[in-house]
């Protein structure tokens, strides 16, 4: 939901208030720019159906646009962590390196 997506905004802005971390002048405008865009996603989105049944996510779940969709997303991950993460991070440190 657009709502529950904002515990991450939150977080951020909590975390520069009361921890004193520090949040650029861009990431003040993301922040506020998820909230507002969240809010108006929450307010003019469309009303969907809830799912009652275990019959029903199962035929959700089993759907040729899920499986496609969860197949790229699987197989987008498994090359950013086999071929691009070591191009970019030190063996040693753990830090990202300059490329």
């Amino acid at each position: 939901t657009p709502l529950g997506a904002l515990s991450v905004v939150i977080c951020a802005i909590l975390s520069s208030i009361f921890l004193k971390e520090k949040l650029t002048f861009f990431g003040w405008l993301g922040c506020g720019l998820c909230i507002i865009g969240s809010v108006i996603i929450a307010l003019n989105g469309p009303s969907e159906q809830t799912v009652g049944e275990i019959r029903e996510f199962q035929k959700l779940f089993l759907a040729p646009g899920f499986l496609v969709w969860g197949s790229i997303l699987i197989a987008t991950s498994l090359v950013i962590v086999i071929f691009f993460a070591p191009k970019c991070v030190s063996t040693r440190s753990g830090k990202l390196r300059d490329t």
